[in-house]
Protein backbone atom coordinates (compact mmCIF):
# COMPACT_ATOMS: atom_id res chain seq x y z
CA UNK A 1 0.00 0.00 0.00
CA UNK A 2 0.92 3.61 -0.08
CA UNK A 3 1.36 5.36 3.31
CA UNK A 4 0.78 9.37 2.90
CA UNK A 5 3.26 11.78 3.97
CA UNK A 6 1.21 14.68 4.59
CA UNK A 7 0.22 17.68 2.00
CA UNK A 8 3.00 18.28 -0.98
CA UNK A 9 5.57 15.43 0.53
CA UNK A 10 4.99 12.66 -1.64
CA UNK A 11 4.16 9.11 -0.57
CA UNK A 12 6.19 5.96 0.64
CA UNK A 13 5.87 2.47 -0.46
CA UNK A 14 4.74 0.45 2.83
CA UNK A 15 4.99 -3.23 2.91
CA UNK A 16 1.89 -5.30 2.67
CA UNK A 17 1.73 -7.46 6.07
CA UNK A 18 -0.91 -9.41 5.56
CA UNK A 19 -1.02 -13.16 5.03
CA UNK A 20 -3.54 -15.26 3.44
CA UNK A 21 -2.95 -19.84 3.10
CA UNK A 22 -5.69 -21.70 1.10
CA UNK A 23 -4.59 -25.42 1.84
CA UNK A 24 -6.33 -28.46 0.06
CA UNK A 25 -6.73 -31.46 0.29
CA UNK A 26 -6.01 -30.83 4.26
CA UNK A 27 -4.50 -33.56 6.19
CA UNK A 28 -4.09 -35.70 3.30
CA UNK A 29 -8.37 -35.34 2.81
CA UNK A 30 -9.97 -34.17 -0.31
CA UNK A 31 -12.93 -33.40 2.59
CA UNK A 32 -11.29 -30.45 4.12
CA UNK A 33 -10.02 -27.59 3.27
CA UNK A 34 -8.40 -25.22 5.73
CA UNK A 35 -8.29 -21.25 4.93
CA UNK A 36 -6.94 -18.73 6.78
CA UNK A 37 -5.78 -14.51 6.85
CA UNK A 38 -3.36 -13.15 9.21
CA UNK A 39 -3.32 -9.42 9.34
CA UNK A 40 0.50 -8.60 10.32
CA UNK A 41 1.29 -5.44 12.42
CA UNK A 42 4.19 -3.86 13.17
CA UNK A 43 7.49 -3.51 12.27
CA UNK A 44 7.85 -7.14 11.25
CA UNK A 45 4.53 -7.84 10.83
CA UNK A 46 4.81 -9.60 7.25
CA UNK A 47 7.33 -11.44 8.66
CA UNK A 48 5.23 -12.81 11.33
CA UNK A 49 1.94 -13.03 9.23
CA UNK A 50 4.24 -15.38 7.05
CA UNK A 51 5.61 -17.45 9.65
CA UNK A 52 2.33 -18.32 11.15
CA UNK A 53 0.69 -19.04 8.03
CA UNK A 54 2.79 -21.92 7.69
CA UNK A 55 3.08 -22.81 11.25
CA UNK A 56 -1.00 -23.35 11.49
CA UNK A 57 -1.03 -25.73 8.61
CA UNK A 58 2.00 -27.53 9.85
CA UNK A 59 1.16 -28.23 12.87
CA UNK A 60 -2.76 -29.13 12.58
CA UNK A 61 -1.46 -31.49 9.71
CA UNK A 62 1.04 -32.79 12.40
CA UNK A 63 -2.23 -33.68 14.64
CA UNK A 64 -4.47 -35.32 11.97
CA UNK A 65 -7.00 -37.31 14.33
CA UNK A 66 -7.90 -33.33 16.70
CA UNK A 67 -8.57 -32.16 12.83
CA UNK A 68 -10.82 -35.18 11.32
CA UNK A 69 -14.57 -34.76 11.50
CA UNK A 70 -15.55 -38.66 13.30
CA UNK A 71 -12.76 -39.16 15.07
CA UNK A 72 -13.06 -40.02 18.35
CA UNK A 73 -9.46 -37.47 19.06
CA UNK A 74 -11.32 -35.12 16.83
CA UNK A 75 -11.22 -31.34 18.97
CA UNK A 76 -10.10 -29.02 16.42
CA UNK A 77 -9.92 -25.88 19.33
CA UNK A 78 -7.10 -28.34 21.19
CA UNK A 79 -5.63 -28.54 17.91
CA UNK A 80 -5.76 -24.63 17.32
CA UNK A 81 -4.31 -24.11 20.81
CA UNK A 82 -1.12 -26.31 20.03
CA UNK A 83 -0.36 -24.29 17.26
Amino acid sequence: GIKPRGIGTGAVAKINQDRGVISYPFAQSSDQLLVGVYDGHGPHGERISEHVSFEVVETLEANPLEITPGSTEDDPPNALRSA
